[in-house]
């Protein structure tokens, strides 16, 4: 699983602003509102290093041939959501509270801030990773 976060810095030296990471086999959406009925509510990760790799990972590892979270998404810096379908119409709040980044500081990713959540989706050419139980039939 390869990130890309394309910023650039400023000509004075100081250090790039967070971008929104571009993630192999996933298509970034927007950063949409969230609320305590969660936008995606099927499992949920917090990690004081969250990177948006991680949290792919994260809701990757349920899958089975016949199981996968069609979305997953990064917010309040540390949090993952993984889920089948948004539990609600997705609002599109550009602006206020979509600038935090990741707490996984070395990524200079946006993780979205409170309430405000980035979503990606599985594409077309997401290659599922091998089930554990796939991996077991090997040995």
């Amino acid at each position: 699983m390869q990130t890309e976060a394309s910023s650039a810095g400023s000509e004075s030296g100081s250090a790039a602003s967070p971008t929104v990471a571009t993630l192999s086999g996933y298509e970034s959406l927007e950063c949409y509102s969230d609320e305590k009925n969660r936008l995606l509510n099927a499992a949920v990760q917090l990690d004081m290093e969250m990177s948006v790799e991680k949290c792919a990972s994260y809701c990757s590892s349920f899958i089975s041939a016949d199981r996968l979270y069609k979305y997953f998404g990064v917010e309040a810096a540390g949090w993952c959501f993984c889920g089948d379908n948004p539990t609600r119409d997705l609002n599109n709040v550009k602006g206020e509270g979509c600038s935090e980044p990741c707490l996984d500081s070395s990524k200079n990713e946006l993780c979205r801030g409170q309430w405000a959540i980035q979503v990606y989706s599985v594409s077309s050419d997401f290659t599922p990773p091998m089930s554990f139980l796939d991996r077991l039939q090997l040995l």
